[in-house]
């Protein structure tokens, strides 16, 4: 492959991976939903222990980038139990995530080596 062919598959695959890791990082974020992460752990799954989880418990919602997901944390006066944290995390996206973090370090690899051809050839 030429120099030039080099850098422009390196790009091409850092851009083309870049998009997707930007989409798969905005649907890891999404329980149910595309609203803010306080409004999504409405609707999300809560604790097992504690409650009774009513209009009158406190709950936030955090999102989280590595694993991708929300993290909602829910709060009940007068139970046994302190604030406690479920984790909604989404496999798929966070494997495409982290193969197209891959597809960039290997687009890299092939602009470095587009350039070390460049050197070597005098170009």
């Amino acid at each position: 492959m030429s120099v030039r062919a080099h850098r422009v598959v390196g790009w091409v695959v850092i851009a083309f991976c870049a998009v997707v890791a930007i989409v798969m990082i905005n649907v890891g974020w999404i329980i149910d939903g595309i609203g803010s992460p306080d409004s999504q752990c409405i609707s999300a799954p809560v604790p097992e222990l504690g409650g009774p989880f009513t209009e009158s418990t406190r709950m936030s919602g955090q999102r989280s980038i590595l694993p991708l997901g929300v993290d909602c944390t829910y709060d009940v006066d007068g139970d046994a139990f302190g604030p406690q944290i479920v984790h909604n995390y989404r496999v798929g996206p966070n494997v495409v995530f982290l193969v197209s973090l891959l597809g960039i370090a290997a687009g890299a690899l092939v602009l470095v080596r587009g350039r070390l051809l460049a050197r070597v050839n005098g170009l």
